[in-house]
Parts: C-alpha cells; sequence; structure tokens
C-alpha cells in the first residue's frame, strides 16, 4: 500500500527516527521495509530556508514497492537576539564612533551565523553647543530578512573649563605706577583669545577685576593682584592671577658728570638740585626715577628702578666705573657721539648663573624719558672676577631676552689690569662673566688642548676617519683605471688599450734587443 505523507518542518525532523516510525506501511504477505528519497526543489535565503520533496517507498519481501511522495518547508522567521551596549556618558572632545569608545552590539540567529549588523545616530541637540545626546540606534538582520532594533544612549558632555595656556602678559610685571590703569569692578575685555584654550569650543568671554577697593595713590610701592577669568560656551570659567609691582615716584641717585660735575638730583617733591662740585656750572635739570625709566620695560625696567648709579655722558670722558648696590664691579668704554645720554646701571634681574663675577644690567637712555638711546659703535666692558682665577675658558655673556638664556658674547678672554677680563660688546644689557659660556662648560682656549679641528675629538675622529677613506677609495680608484687591463680599457677604450698595449711590448722587444748587444759586445 501506498506510504501516508507526515508533515516535517525543520531539517531534523527530515530524518528523525521517530519520523519513520510514524509512516503507515502494511502488505498481506508479510514485512515491509521503508526508506526515503529526498529531492530539494528550491533554495532561498543562501541555503537557510529550503523546499524539499521526500519520496517514501514501501519494499515487500517479494520486492514489490509502493511510492508515495510529502513536501517538507524548512522556514526562518525568528528574528537574531540584539546584545545593545549600555548607555555611557563621554567628554565633548572624546571619538564617539563605537570602535573609539569599545561599545558594540552582540547579535546571535538560530539559523545564521553571518548576521549583518549596523547602527544610525541621531543627534539631539543641548543648550550647550558642545554637548549634545546620541540616539544611537543599532539594527541585526539574518540572510531571511528577519531583523530586529536596539537604542543605546550617548550623552556627550563639557565638564572641562577653559585654561590658561602661558602666564598672562599683556603689562609688565613690574611697572610705574602713573602707567597702571586699574579695574575696580569685573568687567568684559577684548583679551588675546590664544592666550586660554577650551578642550572642545571656543572661549568666549575673558573678565578682569583687580583685588583693590580704590585706586593706588603712587605714594608708595604697592602690590596689585589682577584676576583672570575666562568662560567658554558652556558657562564653565577658570582664573588666573597676575601680580603687579608698582612703582610709586622716586628721585635718582646722584647724577655724575665724568667731565668734572657731580648733579645731585632734587627729591622729586619740590623738584630741585644743587650742584656738588665747585667748578659746577649752575643747577641742572631736575629729574626723577619716571622720566628716566619711562620708555622701558621687562628686565631693562625692573633695573632702572632699582639703578645703583645714572652718569651723564660727557665725549670729554667715555669711560665710566660700574657699580651695583655701592660696589666696583667693572668699567664700561662708550663710543663717541653718545653724548647727552645717561647711562644707568643697576643690578641685573636675569636668571642667575654659574657666573664669575657680579651681573650687572647696562642701559643707555635718553635724557627726556623716550627709551634707550642707540649706540654709536662697540663698547668695551671690563667686569672683576668675584675671585682670583687663572681659569682661560671665561666669556662674557649677555642675557638674550628673546631667547630667555645667556649666551656667550666673547669667548676665552685675557686678564687685563687689576685682574679685570674685557670684551667688546654692540648692544647693551645684563652682563656677567661666566664659565664657558654656560656656567660650567668645557670650551677650550689656547695652550696645545686647543688643536682639535672641530673642537670635540669625537667630531675630529670621524672627520679623520672620512678623509682617509676618501684618501683611499680615490687611490683605489686611480689603481683600477689605470693599472688594471679592465680600467685602462674603460678610460682609454679598446683601440686606445690595444695600441697602448702594442706600445709596451714595442718597448720591452727594444729593451731585450739592447742587452742582446750588449752581451755580444762582451
Amino acid at each position: 500500500e501506498a506510504a501516508a505523507a507526515v508533515a516535517a518542518t525543520t531539517l531534523e525532523q527530515l530524518s528523525a527516527a521517530e519520523l519513520v516510525a510514524a509512516v503507515a506501511a502494511n502488505d498481506t504477505c508479510g514485512a515491509v521495509s521503508v526508506r526515503w528519497e529526498d529531492e530539494v526543489v528550491s533554495e532561498q535565503c543562501a541555503g537557510l530556508v529550503t523546499a524539499v520533496v521526500r519520496t517514501w517507498i514501501a519494499t515487500d519481501a517479494c520486492g514489490l514497492e509502493a511510492r508515495d511522495t510529502q513536501v517538507v518547508e524548512v522556514v526562518d522567521t525568528q528574528a537574531p537576539q540584539l546584545v545593545v551596549p549600555a548607555n555611557t556618558n563621554v567628554e565633548c572632545d572624546t571619538d564617539t564612533s563605537p570602535a573609539a569608545l569599545g561599545l558594540f552590539a552582540m547579535a546571535v540567529d538560530a539559523c545564521d551565523a553571518a548576521v549583518q549588523g549596523g547602527y544610525n545616530d541621531i543627534v539631539l541637540p543641548s543648550s550647550c553647543v558642545n554637548e549634545a545626546r546620541l540616539l544611537r540606534r543599532w539594527t541585526a538582520r539574518d540572510a531571511c530578512g528577519n531583523g530586529v532594533a536596539g537604542e543605546q544612549v550617548v550623552e556627550v558632555v563639557d565638564t572641562s573649563p577653559p585654561r590658561f595656556v602661558g602666564s598672562i602678559t599683556q603689562e609688565e610685571t613690574t611697572m610705574l605706577c602713573e602707567r597702571f590703569e586699574p579695574m575696580l569692578e569685573r568687567q568684559e575685555v577684548d583679551a588675546d583669545r590664544s592666550m586660554v584654550v577650551d578642550n572642545c569650543g571656543a572661549v568666549t568671554r575673558v573678565f578682569v577685576q583687580d583685588l583693590l577697593e580704590e585706586a593706588p595713590q603712587c605714594l608708595e610701592d604697592v602690590q596689585v593682584v589682577r584676576v583672570w577669568d575666562a568662560m567658554d560656551e558652556c558657562g564653565l570659567s577658570t582664573q588666573q592671577q597676575q601680580t603687579f609691582v608698582l612703582k610709586a615716584a622716586m628721585t635718582l641717585p646722584p647724577l655724575v658728570n665724568p667731565g668734572g660735575n657731580d648733579t645731585t638730583t632734587g627729591d622729586g617733591d619740590d623738584g630741585g638740585s644743587e650742584d656738588d662740585s665747585d667748578g659746577g656750572d649752575g643747577e641742572g635739570e631736575a629729574m626723577d626715577v619716571l622720566t628716566v625709566c619711562r620708555g622701558l620695560s621687562g628686565i631693562a625696567l625692573q633695573s632702572c628702578l632699582s639703578m645703583s648709579k645714572v652718569v651723564v655722558v660727557d665725549d670729554s670722558s667715555l669711560e665710566v666705573e660700574l657699580e651695583v648696590e655701592g660696589r666696583q664691579v667693572g668699567t664700561i668704554a662708550l663710543p663717541r657721539g653718545v653724548a647727552g645720554s645717561l647711562l644707568v646701571v643697576g643690578p641685573s634681574f636675569a636668571p642667575d648663573v654659574g657666573r664669575e663675577s657680579e651681573v650687572v644690567e647696562i642701559t643707555l637712555v635718553a635724557a627726556d624719558g623716550s627709551g634707550e638711546s642707540p649706540l654709536t659703535g662697540d663698547v668695551e666692558i671690563c667686569l672683576e672676577l668675584e675671585e682670583e682665577s687663572s681659569r682661560d675658558d671665561l666669556c662674557l655673556a649677555f642675557y638674550d631676552t628673546a631667547r630667555e638664556q645667556w649666551q656667550c658674547q666673547q669667548d676665552c678672554l685675557e686678564v687685563e689690569d687689576r685682574g679685570r677680563r674685557c670684551a667688546n660688546s654692540t648692544h647693551l644689557t645684563s652682563f656677567a662673566i661666566l664659565l664657558g659660556g654656560d656656567g660650567g662648560g668645557d670650551t677650550d682656549c689656547g695652550g696645545t688642548d686647543n688643536q682639535w679641528i672641530t673642537g670635540e675629538w669625537a667630531f675630529d675622529f670621524l672627520l679623520i676617519l672620512l678623509t682617509v677613506g676618501f684618501v683611499v677609495l680615490m687611490a683605489a680608484i686611480a689603481i683600477i683605471f689605470f693599472l688594471t687591463p679592465y680600467g685602462k680599457e674603460k678610460f682609454y677604450g679598446k683601440e686606445g688599450t690595444r695600441i697602448l698595449m702594442q706600445r709596451s711590448e714595442r718597448q720591452r722587444l727594444n729593451a731585450d734587443v739592447g742587452e742582446f748587444h750588449d752581451e755580444g759586445d762582451l
């Protein structure tokens, strides 16, 4: 009899033993065996969904068969299982991509081992331009089109205030009190925004306020703290303080005229002056520190405000003793053409280094306080060593304000009169005698120890090695080109080489014949 068709819905059921047992096959004469044959008639979803026609065959003991067919459809109606990452908060300067955050969704499917997935972000703006909410929609889909979706929230926040990238230097740290403009109330200023940076956006507002109840009276030195307040686009702010040392009006130390007149200025209140020399030519113009230092800035201003000596330059005597806080530290010889200017000598505020002499700041300023006067030629500066020294690796050094470091003006100074070391300079600033120019360097000066080519034995050895190698290479090339057949052929060519060889052979034969005749004569 024909086999009965039994429904099956999965691949496992197609070959299950209980499915075979459920097939009914009867024979009137004896036992019946049952088997089947499958034929795949269609495939979809990359082979995951199929339609199979199964032919059931029942055979009795005499070999008689009965057949019947069954259609089995294997279907995939279940979507993948999706696990979405947890919600998270990130700083506004952070990359929000899943790769950068290390947060990925996971999808598993019962039938498809290669589930396709992805994500899409929906940006919801915030009240601050640096912040936002990302609705990240994760999706997964199997080969049969069964899909699933899930959402993750990524909060982009701004919690870092702006920061100052360096010291605020809109004004000198030390300045004249009368030039200071106080800011008693907090007010917004149009400051240089390059001095303040923010990790996510722009610094929108900068405020300034001095910690003062009233404007300084400039009757004495005073220290003022100025508070800078920078705010970003999210309202986060940061503060930095700037300290001003305001110098009150002061009288100058006695003005020295190298030509013979010493003039003492007034005390700045009555504007009077007096001539202390017997050969004076009347009263001089009263000046104070405000007038002399008005046009200076930086280290030169600080030194000027603490000056030890002011000299009225006179062409009749251009060599001036240098003094720092009452101590004689050296001399300076000025060029002609600077008469009428004021030579200001004082302690230097440049960074200290390993020095052998006093550090002195020398400035040539105009008498009207308009600023520094230009030099008309070289100056010779002689400085006394703090202790006697026989070292020959000393240099006259100056402080380079642009590079903010000490530089050697002239190396290998020789001992002059009274143990001073002298050198020439084309400019004026802070000067000192240094070891090798860097407070302990190993600059070689004079003697047989200074016979190096480059000044460093390692570089000299390398230079000598390269020179010897070059000579050997040139000799090898000469030997190859002039003494070997290969070289001769390359240099003279084949025809030239043949002629040279014939000439050489002829000379050899002539020499042999000459020897033969000599022996015959004997």
